[in-house]
């Protein structure tokens, strides 16, 4: 089928926080502007940047107003920004771009070829971009399965569960009242594991149609002690969170535990000691999963010694 058999059906709304990314936003703006399919809508939302991104957006809104809006606010940071631009959606599906990675010119197209049945959630693969190295990442492609179904296929494929990673039907997503958490690091973590999880549908693609960039300085790669330790212990309230939700899955639990003792390893010393009071506080073992030898030792360890087991698997 011809591109235009496509474009009238669906739209998608692009949503793009931007604060300080003068850098790479040029990039990012051009590869969605380049899609081969161009029934959406880029809705940009500057963070209050200091730097010349503002600048940049309106050049571009400029050039491009059918396709660009662009809105300023304060800076509240990528949950606000997210959740304000969603507010500001007129499309079918949602799919969040964060302003320093950029897409690969099929991307909508193909996810397009896969709405079918009204599906909730598509994920498609990515790769990650370093320094001039690409790394790809997969995930299990299948069609049409639930929520629990699909988290369980994405689990099994050690999936990089991120927000950008995923198209939204965005009457989904405001059914069930979605929403960043303000205020917080690993704000993707704390939703889309459940974004996932409460689907009725859920697809995934094998196209690679994402470019992570992994710069220097950034939020993930920070060495800011109290960014890390930050970073830490908000992966301890979300885990408070999510464990509240889908306390009969198991798999969900498990890895929801499984990502929060992984924290503990960008720890050490006294920041260490704490993390571990509050894993051993909330008997964090409980949640995993122990269907398999490896598994019950791996829990029998963590219950006995988890400072061991940390020190150990480090």
């Amino acid at each position: 089928m011809l591109v235009a058999e496509y474009v009238q059906k669906y739209k998608f709304s692009i949503i793009i926080p931007v604060y300080n990314t003068e850098k790479y936003l040029e990039k990012c703006l051009d590869s969605i502007i380049n899609q081969s399919y161009q029934n959406m809508e880029i809705i940009v939302v500057n963070d209050g940047s200091t730097d010349n991104s503002k600048d940049i957006l309106f050049t571009y809104q400029n050039k491009y107003p059918k396709l660009i809006n662009v809105y300023e606010k304060i800076n509240g940071g990528l949950s606000d920004a997210r959740n304000y631009g969603v507010s500001k959606a007129s499309g079918d599906y949602l799919l969040f771009v964060d302003s320093d990675d950029y897409l690969e010119s099929d991307l909508l197209l193909n996810i397009s070829k896969n709405i079918k049945d009204d599906v909730d959630v598509i994920r498609f693969n990515f790769k990650r971009v370093m320094n001039q190295e690409e790394i790809i990442s997969t995930s299990n492609t299948f069609t049409l399965v639930d929520g629990k179904k699909a988290f369980d296929l994405l689990i099994k494929s050690n999936d990089f569960v991120v927000a950008w990673a995923y198209a939204y039907k965005k009457e989904y997503w405001l059914e069930k009242k979605f929403q960043f958490t303000k205020g917080i690091y690993h704000e993707d973590f704390a939703i889309t594991p459940l974004v996932i999880r409460s689907a009725p549908k859920v697809s995934s693609i094998a196209y690679v149609g994402y470019n992570y960039v992994i710069r220097e300085n950034s939020i993930m790669t920070t060495n800011n002690h109290d960014k890390i330790l930050k970073k830490a212990f908000d992966v301890i309230k979300i885990f408070d969170n999510l464990t509240n939700y889908y306390q009969e899955d198991k798999v969900f639990q498990s890895y929801v535990a499984n990502a929060t003792i992984d924290k503990a390893k960008t720890l050490s010393g006294s920041d260490l000691k704490k993390y571990i009071k509050e894993l051993k506080k909330r008997q964090i073992y409980k949640y995993l999963l122990d269907d398999t030898l490896g598994r019950k030792i791996k829990k029998i360890f963590i219950k006995l010694n988890l400072s061991f087991y940390l020190k150990f698997f480090k």
